[in-house]
């Protein structure tokens, strides 16, 4: 291969062995006949040694059991452009998701320490930012070292704005803060950063009672989504 050859030219270069090797194995399985019951088993073990994983290969065949029970799949042919297009369905990117119906829309973030919250947050805020909302980031998590600097940072990287106070400040504070100047500034979501805790926790636990309870007071049926 060319050096300095383009993404998709090496991941062609890089699939063509397992294509080969299942477009073999689909032709020895379909025949010339129709696809039955016991070629569909043996294209689900093509798949799998194929390296399209366990999850992947179950979808693909239960789609085309779906199509072989109602009988559309007459012919080698029709079997091929029937896994061609389950193929595609598999990798077609889904539509960017809809607006808010309320705005600011509410998403209060929260998890175990180290599970990857700020991170989550930073990409949903690109994707929301890039499909044309206003985003607002809440730094409540004041607790952790570092944990207000890398939420800026991915404020910084999408294009959203970041509401923070002091580190070791109520979290609370920095909530009802967040709420009001998504209403002032018209934001669309407003993604809420909280501090890593356990259940076992009761004044941590307690500290998000307080946070609900202060979202739904200045905005009525907020938080609108909670992403554990």
């Amino acid at each position: 291969m060319a050096e300095g050859a383009s993404l998709p030219t090496r991941l062609r270069a890089g699939l063509q062995k397992t294509r080969q090797a299942l477009r073999a194995s689909a032709t020895a399985l379909f025949g010339s006949g129709p696809l039955d019951s016991a070629a569909l088993e043996g294209l689900e073990e093509a798949l799998l040694q194929a390296d399209t994983g366990v999850a992947v290969a179950a979808a693909m065949l239960q789609a085309l059991r779906r199509r072989e029970r109602a009988g559309v799949l007459p012919d080698v042919a029709t079997a091929r452009a029937a896994l061609r297009e389950e193929t595609a369905a598999l990798l077609t990117v889904p539509e960017a998701p809809p607006h808010p119906p309320v705005k600011p829309w509410v998403v209060l973030v929260l998890g175990v320490n180290g599970s990857g919250k700020t991170t989550a947050i930073g990409k949903l805020a690109h994707r929301a930012v890039t499909s044309g909302e206003r985003v607002l980031l809440a730094a409540a998590d004041t607790f952790r070292a570092a944990g207000i600097e890398q939420l800026k940072a991915w404020g910084d990287r999408s294009g959203a704005e970041v509401i923070a106070h002091q580190a070791g400040a109520d979290p609370v504070a920095v909530v009802f803060d967040a709420v009001r100047a998504g209403r002032a500034r018209g934001a669309d979501r407003i993604l809420i950063d909280t501090a890593g805790r356990l259940h076992t926790k009761r004044n941590l636990m307690e500290e998000l009672r307080k946070m609900a309870r202060v979202l739904a007071k200045e905005l009525p049926g907020a938080p609108h989504e909670v992403l554990l």
